[in-house]
């Protein structure tokens, strides 16, 4: 499917920087793959880091870690980095996200797929300690 949208371009002659610059992402959406809006919102952190927009900064890493957890760590950054407001864009976004997240899915939802995360969790661990022993 990656190959499409370049062969598409060429034989439409329809070309977007969506489509030429990241041929991937229409193919992670259409997958239910997540992993290319979390390169775009990591990109909009950075570029606002660098050219010294906090606030969109700590809004784009809470809207990266609601995909994924694993960039929530970017909250440590900007709290060592005394980055206070990018770390209060960052708490007050991913407060809200939780509260759009409990009305959308439902409290019993969100709750249950916490259970899941913690499993998942508990089960890899459990196959790192085997693994090392």
């Amino acid at each position: 499917m990656l190959t499409l949208w370049p062969l598409f371009s060429v034989i439409t002659g329809v070309t977007t920087p969506w489509i030429t610059g990241f041929p991937g992402i229409p193919d992670s959406v259409a997958s239910g793959n997540v992993n290319g809006f979390l390169v775009i919102l990591l990109l909009i952190v950075w570029w606002a880091a660098v050219t010294g927009r906090p606030i969109l900064s700590g809004v784009g890493a809470a809207a990266a870690a609601a995909i994924k957890l694993f960039p929530g760590l970017l909250f440590a950054w900007f709290v060592f980095a005394s980055n206070s407001r990018a770390a209060r864009a960052f708490v007050i976004s991913a407060a809200g996200l939780l509260i759009a997240t409990i009305f959308g899915a439902g409290i019993d939802n969100t709750l249950a797929y916490l259970h899941v995360i913690s499993q998942t969790g508990a089960e890899n661990q459990a196959q790192l300690r085997a693994t090392v022993n």
